[in-house]
């Protein structure tokens, strides 16, 4: 009698945790397609930078589960400009973890499924930090 009782408890425990898992993965934000705004920020050589005078369209091509890749396009700079970059979705399903290749990491954070703040900070002998708002393009 224990032992089925014992093994009723621990069969339960194993269909919750697969129920808790499987909810976690529907969580996961679907990131896929443009993601267009502006940004403020300072710059080392030119000083502080308003909203407007740069565009930036942060396309994400693809998605599997929690990672994701595409390419940022920063428009206002002469030459426009691609960073191509892959990424993790945080377990908290909010936080946005960026590698641009070769320049750098950058973090995001989701403010609603169709709205998210970039945080993009570069330390080089060209050194900036940047805030973009970027809403999601239908």
């Amino acid at each position: 009698m224990i032992r089925n009782g014992v093994l009723l408890v621990l069969l339960l425990i194993i269909g919750i945790g697969t129920v808790g898992v499987m909810a976690d993965e529907s969580l996961v934000p679907d990131l896929v397609g443009n993601w267009t705004g502006t940004s403020e920020g300072f710059h080392s050589g030119f000083g502080y930078f308003h909203a407007g005078d740069y565009h930036y369209v942060l396309n994400i091509g693809q998605q599997e589960g929690r990672i994701y890749n595409g390419t940022l396009t920063v428009s206002g700079l002469d030459p426009t400009r691609d960073y191509p970059f892959s990424g993790v979705i945080s377990h908290d399903m909010k936080t946005l973890e960026i590698a641009e290749f070769g320049t750098g990491k950058d973090t995001g954070y989701l403010l609603s499924p169709d709205e998210m703040e970039l945080v993009l900070l570069v330390d080089e002998a060209d050194n900036f930090s940047v805030l973009c708002t970027l809403k999601k393009e239908d």
